[in-house]
């Protein structure tokens, strides 16, 4: 179990971009991909592997961390988390942005979701990861090379936020 915690900590370093202002990136682009095939809906939400993983079982991680976050958000900032899932790709990559009303929005490729060596588990973490970005405070990136601040919290205050939570 710790094995897959630390490989999905290591999954969401290496393949995750940072969200910034023009095409300026903590990390390259990973080229790793994981293709589209047919996966088994068989696993529970805290069991199994991203092999075992189909779409509504990722519906249903989602759906629970919605259930969790949602009403924290919405109490302490006014806000409600969404996501947009591109199940298609075959990209193992996860990121975050916002709405126009400044709400976060955490994208998923389907790549990252089909990982097969990432739990659902893991999953949690990286969203948790995504959603530091955004509440996780400070330090914050600057925005491409200049001096000023953007909203994202840096990766490891993202990943503090998320371990921490």
């Amino acid at each position: 179990m710790k094995s897959k915690i630390i490989l999905s900590f290591v999954l969401c370093a290496v393949f995750v971009p940072t969200v910034l202002a023009g095409d300026y990136h903590c990390f390259p682009k990973s080229d790793l991909t994981i293709p589209t095939v047919k996966f088994k809906n068989n696993k529970s939400l805290t069991g199994g592997t991203a092999i075992q993983r189909g779409q509504s079982n990722l519906s249903q991680i989602i759906q629970h961390f919605k259930n969790f976050w949602n009403p924290i958000l919405d109490q302490k900032y006014h806000k409600a988390v969404s996501f947009i899932v591109n199940w298609d790709t075959s990209e193992v990559d996860a990121s975050t942005t916002r709405d126009d009303d400044n709400n976060p929005v955490i994208v998923i490729t389907g790549g990252l979701a089909r990982h097969p060596e990432l739990s659902d588990n893991g999953l949690l973490l990286i969203l948790c990861h995504e959603l530091g970005h955004h509440y996780g405070g400070a330090p914050k990136y600057f925005r491409g090379r200049s001096t000023r601040r953007s909203w994202s919290s840096a990766e490891g205050q993202a990943d503090y936020f998320a371990t921490n939570k």
